[in-house]
């Protein structure tokens, strides 16, 4: 085919003479590089969606932030670390669980086997009664009324701690440093308002484990009963 160019007075070369009715054949069959009327429609621009997609990684921190807010610990307290040893007087072990579901103070008697210093006390298996109703408790040590039948002096006392719905947990939780005499008389004590179980170890009521109905650490123990619970309750203490 010869070759053909766009002049001023239309097409030139061969054929010259019957391509102008032609040429609007051959530009009605020719494919469109842009709009040739008003009517169509403009192409739209690729790419341009990508900038929408920027905003959702700003959110990306926000996610890191919500493991630190979860998994922050409730603090129950670590033990000073003793140069002579660590070591723990109290009733050790439990038969089971029991529930107080009132006001109550349960003490035991013990006798510290040398001069120490307590820095903690422990109690195990520890739940709330309802699982949807906050409970607390408290621990402290009492001194002897002198003849070893009744605590006397709250010595020192935790903070009140809410027990957490299942599974039983076991709380170290500080006290005041408190000097332990070697031979001293001393009683343990648990309270709480109700709501609470704790692992205890069941025996005959006898001398040496009381209990005090609608009372928290009461600083009179005027009119105790025998109680059939001992907590697993200890204090630990440094020699």
């Amino acid at each position: 085919m010869g070759k053909h160019r766009f002049g001023s007075r239309g097409w030139v070369g061969p054929f010259a003479g019957f391509l102008v009715a032609g040429s609007i054949l051959l530009f009605a069959g020719c494919g469109k590089s842009g709009p040739t009327s008003p009517g169509d429609p403009a192409p739209s621009p690729t790419g341009t969606s990508t900038p929408t997609f920027s905003p959702t990684m700003t959110w990306t921190p926000t996610l890191t932030s919500t493991p630190t807010v979860l998994l922050t610990p409730t603090p129950v307290g670590t033990p000073t670390p003793c140069s002579g040893g660590t070591l723990a007087l109290g009733n050790r072990g439990e038969t089971g669980n029991h529930f107080f579901d009132t006001m109550v103070t349960v003490a035991f008697k013990v006798t510290s086997p040398a001069d120490a210093q307590a820095t903690f006390l422990q109690l195990y298996k520890v739940r709330r009664s309802d699982p949807g109703v906050a409970a607390s408790f408290r621990l402290g040590i009492y001194s002897d009324n002198g003849s070893g039948t009744a605590p006397a002096n709250l010595l020192a006392v935790t903070a009140s701690y809410n027990a957490q719905a299942p599974p039983a947990m076991d709380f170290n939780l500080p006290v005041a440093n408190l000097h332990l005499a070697a031979g001293g008389v001393y009683w343990l004590a648990f309270s709480t308002p109700g709501g609470v179980g704790i692992g205890a170890r069941q025996v005959a009521p006898g001398d040496g484990i009381l209990e005090m109905a609608g009372s928290d650490m009461p600083a009179s123990w005027g009119a105790p009963v025998l109680s059939p619970l001992v907590p697993h309750l200890l204090a630990i203490y440094c020699q």
